[in-house]
Order: structure tokens, then sequence, then C-alpha cells
């Protein structure tokens, strides 16, 4: 039963290794700016908070 299990399972991960397809990695960066508040990074200069 060990040897079965054994061999479902490295048949398994060279099947699956086989069937992978690499798909690109892509991101995004989005700035809010809230007219409200002032001061720091992307909100209108002034000091930082």
């Amino acid at each position: 039963m060990k040897k079965l299990l054994l061999g479902v399972c490295i048949s398994f991960t060279v099947f699956s290794s086989v069937i992978a397809q690499n798909f690109p990695v892509g991101h995004r960066t989005i700035t809010y700016n809230d007219p409200a508040r002032t001061g720091g990074f992307g909100s209108g200069g002034g000091a930082g908070r």
C-alpha cells in the first residue's frame, strides 16, 4: 500500500510539473490624494505626518 501511495505521489508531481504554465506577474501603483489632509507624502507637501 505504501509503494502504491508513493507511486501515485511521484506520478502526480511529475505530471503536474509537465502541465504547469508560467504566467506573468504584474503590479500596479495607485496614489490617492486627500485634499482635506495636509503634509506627508503625496498629499500636497509640507511637514510630514
